[in-house]
């Protein structure tokens, strides 16, 4: 049997055993890779694998009848992209209210700005390369899963850049309402270290900013990864993105707004 005849019958959704596990689907047109991620998928006890597909209109089709938890998905399909796709397995509505639609994760061999910045805006909750080793790749399905975003830290710099050469709050996904509640809830100098973060400066950087010690700011910086419901700083700075905290101009490598 050849490659493609193979792959071909296995264009359909499969039926998880677990129900307490992720389901997940594959969309990816290239054989190899998606034979991979699948076996990936299947090896993992936290994982239920739910079905593989070349196409996005493959994937739309099998999708309106089969609930699933995280979609992956390339960019680079044939006929409709990943980003069309996207838009139409999320709704228009992906911003706003409780999230009950897939999560979706791009996994992806393009790291343009522009492009993640497309992601966010069709309602992406994660973006990784394919690079991805796969214990990252399986936390950033977890991590999606649980509400949060997840994007590769290789990837921020890029979006950072994209958002510097555009007006910020134009380009930026609007952070939902769920995203602007939580953000109500820092402080002054929380939301000023929020700033920081998204604008990449380090613990130290904003410790000499704000006369304060690097011990102090560490301990900012875990309330508002708490109040914010993220696990790392990439995860804020992607909010903080979200909430149009990037400057116009690029700043200077020790400069960050100083706060009361």
């Amino acid at each position: 049997m050849s490659v493609n005849s193979f792959t071909q019958t296995r264009q359909k959704l499969s039926c998880p055993t677990d129900h307490r596990a992720i389901r997940v689907v594959v969309v990816e047109d290239y054989p190899l890779i998606r034979l991979g991620l699948v076996q990936m998928i299947q090896n993992e006890p936290l994982l239920a694998f739910s079905g593989e597909f070349s196409s996005a209109e493959a994937a739309l089709s099998a999708l309106e009848n089969q609930p699933v938890d995280v979609a992956l998905v390339d960019i680079g399909l044939p006929g409709m992209n990943g980003i069309a796709f996207i838009e139409q397995l999320r709704g228009p509505h992906h911003a706003s209210g409780p999230d009950t639609l897939p999560r979706v994760v791009v996994l992806t061999s393009h790291q343009e700005g522009e492009l993640v910045l497309a992601a966010l805006r069709a309602g992406a909750n994660g973006y990784c390369l394919k690079d991805t080793p796969p214990e990252q790749l399986l936390q950033a399905i977890q991590t999606v899963h649980a509400g949060n975003a997840w994007y590769d830290a290789g990837v921020l710099g890029a979006i950072n850049q994209a958002l510097l050469h555009t007006n910020t709050t134009e380009a930026a996904n609007e952070a939902n309402p769920i995203q602007q509640e939580r953000y109500q809830r820092l402080t002054e100098r929380e939301r000023c270290i929020l700033t920081g973060i998204t604008q990449g400066q380090s613990n130290a950087q904003l410790a000499e900013a704000l006369c304060l010690s690097v011990y102090t700011v560490k301990i900012h910086v875990s309330h508002v990864l708490k109040k914010l419901e993220v696990t790392d700083r990439t995860q804020a700075a992607i909010l903080g993105v979200q909430l149009g905290l990037l400057p116009a101009e690029p700043l200077a490598s020790s400069e960050v707004p100083l706060c009361p």
